[in-house]
Order: C-alpha cells, then sequence, then structure tokens
C-alpha cells in the first residue's frame, strides 16, 4: 500500500476518534463511575453494519455521522461509526471499507487511538503502548493509553483495531482511569467478537 493511501486510512480512524473522545471527556468527567453490575448485567449483540462481525455491549451503539476529509473520504467507499456513552463509559466502533483494490493501514489506526487524544485540549500527558494481535483470524493490534488531564483524574483507553484487505475495523473504549469495573467491561467486550450466527 502506497505512504499516501497509508496516511488517508490513518486520518479517517484519527478523525473519527479524535471527534467521539472530544465528545466523551467532558461527559465522563460528569459521571466516572463504572458499576460493577456493568458486567454482571444482560448485554445486546452489535454489529458494525450488514457484515459478518458482531460483538458484545451494555446498551446498543448508534449512527455518528462524521465528515471525513476530502482527501480520506475519495479512498474510502463506506464507512460506519457508531457511539454511545452511559455508566461512565464512552464507546465508539467503526468500520472502513476502501474503494476496491486498497488495503487498510491497521497500525497507522491503532497509533491513532493514542494520537488523538493528544490533540484534545486540556490533555497534560498520553502514555500508551500498542501490541500485535489476532481477532476472528485476521491480523489486528490491541491499544491501551493512560491519559492525564489539567481538570480531573486521569482516563484510560481501550481500543482493538484489526482487519484485513480493504476493510478495517475498530472498538474504543475510554472511562474514568484505575476502575476494576470498566477493566473487566473491557474485557468482556475485547472476548466477544465472533462472526454472526455462532454461538456467544
Amino acid at each position: 500500500m502506497s505512504k499516501p493511501l497509508r496516511f488517508l486510512v490513518a486520518v479517517a480512524a484519527f478523525v473519527a476518534g479524535a471527534w467521539v473522545t472530544r465528545q466523551g471527556i467532558d461527559w465522563l468527567r460528569r459521571e466516572p463511575s463504572v458499576s460493577s453490575k456493568v458486567v454482571q448485567q444482560p448485554w445486546v449483540t452489535q454489529s458494525f453494519d450488514a457484515g459478518d462481525y458482531v460483538f458484545e455491549v451494555p446498551w446498543s451503539l448508534q449512527p455518528t455521522s462524521l465528515n471525513f476529509p476530502p482527501a480520506a473520504a475519495k479512498a474510502m467507499a463506506s464507512w460506519t461509526v457508531l457511539t454511545h456513552e452511559a455508566d461512565g463509559m464512552n464507546i465508539m466502533a467503526m468500520h472502513i471499507t476502501l474503494v476496491p483494490g486498497k488495503s487498510g493501514n491497521l497500525e497507522g489506526a491503532a497509533d491513532g487511538s493514542v494520537n488523538n487524544m493528544r490533540t484534545v485540549p486540556g490533555t497534560v500527558s498520553v502514555n500508551g503502548s500498542k501490541h500485535p494481535t489476532t481477532v476472528l483470524g485476521q491480523p489486528g493490534y490491541d491499544v491501551e493509553a493512560r491519559i492525564d488531564r489539567d481538570r480531573g483524574g486521569p482516563l484510560q483507553l481501550y481500543s482493538v483495531v484489526f482487519g484485513q484487505g480493504s476493510d478495517l475495523y475498530q472498538v474504543q473504549f475510554i472511562a474514568v482511569a484505575d476502575q476494576p469495573a470498566a477493566q473487566a467491561t473491557w474485557k468482556k467486550l475485547r472476548d466477544s467478537f465472533r462472526v454472526r450466527g455462532a454461538k456467544a
């Protein structure tokens, strides 16, 4: 894949993640606690779109309309961005399909999960890392980052990005840091990816 296209795909993931991050931080400051009941309650099956992959979340995610930079939008055949915030958590899911013959940049999208936090006003420092992984037989990256803010306590970001060929999938989770219930919620979500129709 060419460097320009790698850049465009990373920009698309960056824009989606940055928008959700900006929207979620002020909300998280008002509702910081994640209850242990979240992991125990019944969850719902969520799809990215009409495709084959689904995962479990505490509540349904809703479509979000974003304006991607023109050059990035031109490289994408379609995109879906879903978000919801409740119970002290902000969750985003995204699926980008590139135009035929193009392939995505997983590492760029993973880096974008961390880098977009640095663009949010009020961020003091971001300490993150990424690790290669496999999701549903496809290559990907797990991402973690701790975000220190000039107001309020630190935030914790978890993200996973995966895909193959022209398709890139990403799920991002943000909550106030140092909450065992938030960590358990992310683990349950992260472990829930499956092909549509397969048993949970």
